[in-house]
């Protein structure tokens, strides 16, 4: 959780430089360019916001998979091991 809030204020950070960089490139005083420059801005955003959301839900669907297997074994009364020994040696 606090890394994920690092990794937000490091971008926060990060916006406004680059906000000013495209300024340059980008004619002030054409309105359609503007709006185009800061619509550009929230689609990168977006994309950066969902493949870090994606990363962590991909993350709890592992820890997820891996608990519940842990616990079907547990309410078998069996363990890994002894599970894929018999695999091995039928």
């Amino acid at each position: 959780m606090s890394f994920g809030a690092i990794f937000c204020c490091a971008l926060w950070g990060i916006s406004t430089p680059i906000v000013k960089m495209g300024y340059r490139y980008v004619d002030a005083k054409s309105i359609p360019a503007l709006l185009l420059w800061i619509g550009l801005e929230f689609v990168f955003g977006g994309a950066i916001t969902l493949c870090v959301y994606g990363v962590a839900i991909a993350n709890l669907l592992i820890a997820l998979i891996l608990v519940c297997d842990g616990i079907v074994l547990w309410g078998t009364g069996k363990d890994k091991s002894s599970e894929t020994e018999q695999r091995e040696n039928p």
